[in-house]
């Protein structure tokens, strides 16, 4: 059973084909890798989510349904949750090629993935009217929970183009701070900056979140201060939005850092957020 007349029919209307889904800005979409091609029980997804995720996140009831290949949960005010079992491996230019883009395998000269037999397509479309970065904190706990309980080996988060380790995943999600979580939602991009600095460079953040992507420019042996300064500032800018200027989180009410306009290395016609270190 596909994902389009499951939606059909949790939904009452159709919503398209799958394109149209994925490109709905209420829709939120992850590819979870399997070594076995075996759907996880929704209960025990349900129970791995309250788990992780704080009370707040899992109030009130959560009802399941499914066939033998796919599950869906609803949440709260028409929360739908759905995941599909494919039983053949994600395409591996897709989700192999992306998993440089992951701070998972930032000290990893050679990142690999474990070989996987099939994939599971999880897609959220959150409560009307719900704040978008409050969907993308379920979404992450959703995706947690069913990366733990089918003890998956990666998960490819679709809007940042990032293939993210499982066991990773699931440990920053365990963490239950949304400013950590950041590092999953964007991934990021290294590029020459001129013959002795890099620019790092967000993925993801515009489209998720409506913010522009952020750029940090630094030295070359300071690529990894870099990694680490541009996930703050974006995990400010996804709590604030626009801004000119940017408080730096870890000097709270002291340092203020200049952000300049640039076009995006990646999408000239993109203007990101760029911040020069030091």
């Amino acid at each position: 059973m596909c994902l389009v007349p499951l939606l059909v029919a949790l939904l009452g209307a159709d919503p398209g084909p799958p394109a149209a889904l994925q490109d709905d800005p209420r829709s939120l979409r992850a590819l979870v890798l399997l070594e076995n091609a075996a759907l996880p029980p929704g209960e025990e997804v349900v129970a791995a989510f309250r788990a992780l995720a704080p009370g707040g996140e899992t109030r009130g009831p959560i009802e399941t349904g499914g066939d033998v290949s796919t599950f869906w949960l609803t949440l709260g005010r028409g929360g739908r949750f759905l995941v599909e079992l494919v039983p053949a491996p994600a395409s591996e230019r897709e989700v192999e090629q992306a998993l440089a883009f992951s701070a998972s395998a930032a000290l990893d000269p050679r990142p690999r993935l474990a070989p996987h037999h099939a994939h599971l397509v999880a897609l959220l479309q959150d409560e009307p009217g719900r704040n978008r970065y409050w969907a993308l904190v379920r979404f992450t706990y959703l995706l947690a929970a069913v990366a733990r309980v089918s003890n998956a080996t990666a998960v490819h988060w679709d809007a940042a183009g990032a293939t993210h380790q499982a066991g990773w995943f699931v440990e920053r999600a365990a963490e239950a701070d949304p400013d950590v979580m950041i590092a999953i939602w964007t991934g990021y991009q290294v590029l020459a900056d001129g013959p002795e600095r890099v620019s790092v460079v967000t993925r993801g953040m515009r489209h998720q979140l409506g913010t522009r992507e952020l750029l940090v420019s630094a030295p070359r042996p300071e690529l990894a201060e870099a990694v680490r300064k541009l996930l703050r500032y974006a995990a400010f800018a996804a709590r604030r939005g626009t801004s000119t200027f940017v408080t730096d989180p870890a000097r709270p009410g002291v340092d203020l850092v200049r952000v300049h306009d640039q076009p995006s290395p990646l999408d000239p016609g993109q203007p990101v957020w760029r911040i020069n270190y030091p």
